[in-house]
């Protein structure tokens, strides 16, 4: 008969104890401080226009990796977070507007506009124009119609003719053998 490890300490076997007594494992890894109010206010940050790692570099809140394991872990939160993410596309409309508004530096000496702060402008603004198509297609994303042109009552007969002017035999390719 093997006999089972001993634990080194008299600590150590105290902790085996109470484990045994509770019949469960002990979690792995430190304890999240994930709350709901904490969730709230990331989500809060994110529809003001913020980033998530703008969000991990401020002083208060986790680093960027811990943000990444609660969305992938936290359903609730990972929705919070995806309607947070939708409602930032309007905030970032709204600063495409402020920006657009925003007359571009001048030079101090000639006072001309200066041509350099036009062109970091308009990458503001088509960064933000670009994101919101992404956060929200529907509303922001560049329309695509697709539109069928021909003969609406009788399409195939349509596409019949256009094989038949082209040389190819098309009786062989619709299976009618009837030549």
């Amino acid at each position: 008969m093997t006999e089972a490890k001993k634990p080194a300490t008299k600590k150590a076997e105290a902790g085996a104890k109470k484990t045994q007594k509770a019949g469960q494992k002990k979690p792995l890894g430190r304890p999240s401080k994930y709350t709901d109010d904490l969730g709230q206010k990331i989500c809060e940050l994110i529809v003001q226009g913020r980033s998530l790692q703008s969000i991990a570099r401020m002083d208060d809140m986790p680093c960027l990796a811990t943000l990444c394991n609660w969305l992938n872990g936290n359903q609730a939160f990972l929705d919070q977070y995806e309607k947070a993410r939708v409602a930032q596309a309007d905030t970032l409309a709204d600063q495409i507007m402020d920006l657009a508004d925003q007359e571009p530096e001048r030079h101090p000496v000639t006072g001309a506009i200066d041509g350099a702060a036009v062109q970091l402008q308009k990458l503001r603004i088509d960064a933000r124009k670009w994101v919101a198509a992404k956060l929200k297609p529907k509303k922001y994303g560049d329309r695509v119609e697709t539109t069928v042109k021909g003969d609406a009552d009788n399409p195939l007969h349509v596409l019949y003719g256009q094989i038949a002017g082209s040389g190819l035999q098309p009786n062989k390719l619709i299976g009618d053998d009837d030549e």
